[in-house]
């Protein structure tokens, strides 16, 4: 928990980047509100050049900085030791310089923003503050991680101010590439900063139940860190415009959307729709690429209908076998054998009808269109029919939202066993490994955290693992390739990617190998136990648990 002074350091580290002019004037600011708020003896700030292990002085505060590094042994060594493993590392003084009086120790904080080390700051406190200091660990690797991205905004701030010399086309072109860039590496780093803030709030939400005041404040902390994430989001969204995104979203939603585009259409026709939305979890999907689909087959339907009877289309959702399915009922025009496959196939040769009734002409080639988009959200387009005996046209998700309620409970046969269940953290963020490790330490299970993909690789080679969540964005092989090493190692294994960016290149593929499912940053701890037990009882219903 954050105290007071921490939380008010904290708040001007980030407030600082929005009015300093450059990146070495942020560092000046940092090291004097570190001085101001921590009362070190000394202070420094150093910024990485060339290469991440070659460190140039930029800020000291309090003095004589300088003059305390001869008294750590090995100081280059523990500065480059903390930059490549990106942790904090505390530096007691040579039991020589304490013998003749030098009774000090330094803290390294190395400066992480845009997955690279934007430098270090050094601080130097008297070894009576050891223990003390040791304690706030976790906030100094928060700092290090909002000093560094905040070093990192500005560094591509001044990068855009030098494009002013290029030409009107070019400079715009250059813009956009370098702000897709900067807002991708913001959206990662401030989601992982809010997944620590956000854990951290219910862990203590946990332990303190019986505090109304405190309950209160948490309520607040969370609410507004769940602004910060939308915030984030909306930027990466505003700078990089809007490809194809995959995200868990309420189906019902979406068709109620569908209905409501095309009311006028279907008051006009003299359709009776009736909609049955069923109790089911969210799917994975891009909402406007389905949306295009249910509007579709909603068209297709429409337009199959004669004029002269009395129409009738229902639209249904249900959860079954572990699927959602989205079932749209029309009493129109039914399909042959053919025109099922000419809809769902379009170049195949065979007979049209010529009037573009059923499945053929427009309306064939709209549910061609939803088939497509279904078959790239890993799902299925399934039609039933008889020639004039109306149509039955099934979508069918199977990639559905984990840890939600989907109007159906376990079956007492299906009691599952938290203590054998081993789960393994992979995060390069010390604070996320450690209150996830509590969190799930805390509800029975057993768990190992670690902080790179090689040591995950390792730990699942030769260790039992039923449930890895790996972080995607880490330092050193990325998370697609440690998913892909792992499976080799352990196919049994499941795996769910817990990140705070918003693309995953190849996501299907992933999925298509495996991938479990995807936990976006920052997430409540309510969540991942939910996903976890989920994950459990299929493993137990498969035979794998």
């Amino acid at each position: 928990m954050l105290s007071k002074p921490q939380f008010e350091l904290a708040m001007a580290l980030l407030n600082g980047a929005s009015r300093a002019g450059g990146v070495d004037e942020y560092l000046k600011g940092c090291v004097e509100a570190i001085l101001k708020e921590a009362s070190p003896l000394s202070a420094a700030a150093y910024i990485s050049i060339e290469s991440e292990e070659k460190l140039i002085l930029v800020a000291e505060a309090g003095g004589g900085f300088d003059g305390y590094i001869g008294a750590f042994p090995n100081f280059s060594l523990m500065v480059r030791r903390a930059i490549k493993k990106k942790n904090v590392i505390y530096l007691p003084a040579s039991e020589a310089e304490t013998r003749d009086g030098l009774e000090v120790m330094a803290v390294l904080v190395p400066l992480i923003g845009g997955d690279r080390t934007m430098g270090m700051i050094g601080m130097v406190f008297d070894i009576g503050e050891l223990l003390r200091q040791k304690q706030n660990v976790n906030f100094y690797q928060l700092s290090g991680r909002i000093i560094g991205s905040s070093a990192f905004f500005r560094e591509r701030i001044a990068e855009l101010e030098g494009m002013e010399k290029l030409g009107p086309e070019e400079m715009h072109s250059e813009k956009i590439s370098s702000l897709g860039v900067l807002a991708s590496s913001l959206a990662h780093e401030f989601n992982n900063i809010f997944a620590v803030i956000q854990g951290y709030t219910e862990l203590i939400n946990m332990q303190s139940p019986e505090s109304k005041s405190i309950q209160s404040a948490l309520s607040v902390i969370d609410s507004q860190t769940d602004r910060g994430a939308r915030l984030i989001e909306s930027l990466n969204v505003f700078v990089k415009g809007r490809d194809a995104k995959f995200q868990y979203q309420p189906l019902g939603e979406i068709v109620s959307d569908v209905v409501s585009m095309q009311k006028s259409v279907i008051e006009r026709e003299g359709i009776d729709l009736v909609l049955k939305n069923g109790r089911i979890p969210r799917v994975l999907a891009d909402r406007e690429q389905i949306k295009e689909a249910i509007l579709n087959v909603l068209q297709n339907s429409i337009h199959s209908i004669d004029r002269e009877t009395d129409g009738r289309i229902e639209i249904s959702t249900e959860y079954v076998d572990e699927k959602v399915v989205l079932t749209v009922r029309d009493n129109g025009c039914g399909m042959t054998r053919d025109q099922v496959d000419m809809a769902i196939h379009p170049s195949m040769s065979g007979a049209r009808p010529a009037d573009g009734s059923g499945g053929g002409g427009a309306t064939g080639l709209w549910l061609a269109v939803a088939y497509g988009i279904m078959k790239s959200h890993g799902g299925l387009l399934t039609i039933t029919s008889e020639e004039d005996c109306g149509k039955e046209i099934g979508l069918v998700f199977s990639r559905t939202e984990l840890g939600e309620d989907k109007g159906a409970r376990y079956e007492q046969s299906g009691i599952v066993f938290f203590g054998n269940t081993r789960i393994l953290i992979v995060d390069d963020e010390e604070p996320i490994r450690e209150f996830l490790s509590r969190a799930f330490d805390a509800a029975g299970y057993q768990v190992i955290a670690v902080s790179s993909g090689e040591e995950a690789v390792e730990m699942c080679g030769f260790e039992d693992i039923d449930i890895v969540f790996l972080d995607y964005l880490m330092p050193g092989i990325k998370g697609d390739r440690v998913f892909e090493m792992i499976k080799k190692e352990s196919p049994a294994t499941d795996i769910v990617f817990i990140t705070g960016v918003d693309e995953i290149p190849g996501l299907n593929r992933l999925l298509d190998q495996g991938l479990a499912y995807i936990l976006k940053k920052p997430f409540k701890i309510d969540k991942i136990l939910k996903v976890t037990n989920d994950l459990i009882y299929k493993r137990i219903n498969q035979g794998r648990g």
